[in-house]
């Protein structure tokens, strides 16, 4: 129905048809086939498919499982034709050989469905299930050792200031929260303007309906009225403060 106020906009498709994030949990959550992974064992993945839907055989989507890590493909592997039937599944296994591991990076293994054919309004290659499962392949890499000035601290009637290899910052006793912070000679915090605890948001029509604006206006006002009880600096060991 037209109205000239606002309205909640339910649903997973805007106005302008543009899709809203929901619209990709949904397609997850109604996804008729389904990945589980079993184990991974010198290099060889054991994965279960399953097949939920009522009258479709596996045998018309084209599966592919990819190898990724820091968002880019290292390795494709194509999946032969499996049959499985309604309401059934099939145990497959996925070699993963051939990927050099590298320190301080994860791996995962994402597998997918395709329509291997056009029908209806779906084109041929259309994703209708995908799966990510994490690899146990991550190797730290070797410790840094950070090197520099040693910490500077120094108490003032108002608060602590920090100082060290091109930063420095200070904590406000009064209020109890950062008052200014420097880095390399540009200023990134001014002072009076450090963070502070928010637990408040723009109220919205549901909200309305409810009065939440009205019942838990206190929440709006916490970060407002602070109650500093204490505050205190102590040194735990050498290069560490608290």
């Amino acid at each position: 129905m037209p109205s000239d106020g606002n309205f909640l906009l339910n649903g997973i498709i805007f106005a302008d048809r543009s899709v809203q994030p929901g619209l990709y949990e949904v397609k997850k959550a109604h996804a008729w086939i389904k990945f589980r992974q079993l184990r991974v064992r010198e290099n060889i993945a054991t994965i279960l498919v399953e097949n939920r839907y009522e009258f479709t055989n596996l045998d018309q989507f084209e599966l592919k499982a990819f190898i990724k890590s820091d968002g880019k493909v290292l390795k494709t592997i194509p999946i032969p034709s499996i049959s499985v039937g309604p309401h059934s599944s099939k145990v497959i296994e996925i070699d993963l050989a051939g990927i050099e591991l590298a320190s301080n990076s994860e791996y995962f293994l994402e597998m997918e469905a395709l329509t291997s054919a056009d029908k209806g309004l779906v084109p041929k290659g259309h994703s209708v299930a995908e799966e990510q499962f994490r690899l146990p392949w991550y190797q730290s890499g070797d410790r840094v050792t950070v090197t520099g000035d040693p910490l500077k601290v120094y108490e003032t009637m108002d608060g602590w200031n920090f100082s060290g290899d091109h930063f420095s910052l200070s904590i406000d006793k009064k209020e109890g929260r950062i008052g200014e912070y420097q880095y390399k000679g540009n200023n990134l915090i001014s002072k009076g303007f450090g963070p502070r605890p928010d637990f408040w948001r723009a109220p919205v029509n549901n909200d309305f309906g409810n009065g939440m604006p009205r019942n838990h206006i206190n929440w709006k006002k916490l970060p407002c009225l602070p109650n500093l009880s204490n505050v205190k600096f102590r040194k735990l060991r050498r290069a560490r403060q608290k």
